[in-house]
């Protein structure tokens, strides 16, 4: 196709050096008006030239409007294809870009799924070392709740024998203070008892000084006196055995009572008192 058109640009050209021609030709025969008629045959000439040429210069016009359309025409598609490429370079792009932000999320996801499972791991050995721990612990409760229980139990039979012991002790306290008051009536009597028979006594040393004082022979007097004597000796003996009888049966009790008071020495002064009584009246009675 070039080789048909490089011929047609010659005649365009061929018919524009004519046309050229011509104007310098009128332009040099302005003055020269005769000189028309000579160049009439060359205009005829040149225009049925151009006549002939006038076909192939349409043609060649179409040809280069149908070329230049063409060249139009893949232009617009080169362009287009241009576009295309582009959005197909930046969707290439995007998808790399897509893809690499893939293959770091996977290696992102890869590593967080291993640590997970490393997780994972010591969260299992701590969870089995917990339960073989929670199982020693539970041997350990076991022991310990077995031996609280023995340990409750005999707290509760010593807490029984303690119940008991209080209570024996209290029975026994009880038993103790009534031992204390009769001790105490019983002291009280013996006082009275030693009161009465130091008076008597008294009364007999009394007659039998205004015996020898007045040289007067035993009388009924002296009779009533030596009488008083031995219900005196009588009554001190019944008296040191009631307190010997009291000691030995557990009745008075040679200690503190229960509310401090010093029994023991109370009773010994008794009985040193009732054994000088016994004394003085054997010192009498000779």
């Amino acid at each position: 196709m070039l080789h048909t058109l490089f011929p047609r640009k010659l005649s365009v050209d061929s018919v524009g050096s004519d046309i050229s021609f011509i104007k310098d030709s009128e332009v040099s025969n302005t003055g020269v008006i005769a000189n028309l008629l000579d160049q009439r045959h060359k205009l005829n000439r040149v225009l049925m030239t151009m006549q002939r040429r006038l076909p192939t210069a349409k043609k060649d016009m179409e040809d280069l409007i149908a070329r230049l359309n063409q060249e139009v025409a893949i232009k617009e598609y080169l362009t287009t294809n241009a576009k295309e490429l582009e959005i197909e370079l930046e969707t290439t792009k995007q998808k790399k870009s897509t893809k690499t932000s893939d293959v770091r999320e996977k290696e992102y996801l890869a590593q967080e799924l291993d640590f997970t499972k490393l997780y994972l791991v010591n969260l299992l050995n701590f969870h089995q070392e917990l339960l073989m721990k929670s199982k020693a612990d539970s041997k350990v409760l076991v022991k310990e709740v077995k031996s609280l229980r023995n340990y409750q139990t005999e707290l509760k039979q010593d807490l029984g024998r303690s119940f008991k012991e209080n209570s024996e002790l209290e029975r026994f306290f009880q038993k103790e203070k009534h031992r204390t008051e009769h001790a105490k009536i019983a002291r009280g009597k013996l006082l009275h008892e030693y009161g009465i028979l130091t008076h008597q006594l008294q009364e007999c040393s009394v007659n039998f000084l205004v015996d020898e004082r007045d040289k007067f022979n035993v009388d009924s007097s002296l009779s009533d006196a030596l009488d008083l004597l031995t219900t005196s000796e009588n009554r001190i003996g019944l008296l040191l055995a009631d307190v010997q009888f009291q000691a030995q049966v557990g009745e008075i009790n040679f200690g503190n009572d229960i509310n401090g008071d010093d029994l023991g020495t109370t009773d010994n002064d008794i009985r040193k008192m009732l054994t000088y009584l016994f004394i003085d009246n054997v010192r009498l009675r000779k």
